[in-house]
């Protein structure tokens, strides 16, 4: 089982994924410690597929006339279900059972 990403980890995925896509200075209306902080619960593929779905072809295109600010990440992240903790833990909890998982765990 893969943990979800804390905050550090979440702030460097969304850093590195976004300048992979946008120059430096493209991305000065974009609070990346708030878009962390508001991934909480998020798995790092949800996280990624936000951005690719913001940052497409035809956004790339208007960048220029129209910057890419932090609430348009916040309208992709609400279309999708974080895992929420109650989730996890009864998949862990099955998991466990299974007899790949008891060989995991113990």
């Amino acid at each position: 089982m893969v943990p979800r990403p804390c905050y550090g980890d979440r702030k460097i995925i969304i850093e590195n994924r976004i300048y992979d896509k946008l120059e430096e200075l493209q991305t000065n209306f974009i609070d990346f410690s708030s878009l962390a902080k508001m991934t909480d619960g998020y798995a790092t593929s949800q996280i990624i597929q936000a951005i690719n779905n913001t940052i497409n072809e035809r956004r790339l295109n208007q960048v220029g006339r129209k910057p890419i600010k932090t609430e348009e990440f916040i309208v992709e992240l609400a279309a999708m279900q974080p895992i929420f903790t109650e989730q996890e833990d009864a998949f862990t909890q099955w998991f466990e059972k299974t007899p790949i998982g008891t060989a995991f765990y113990y």
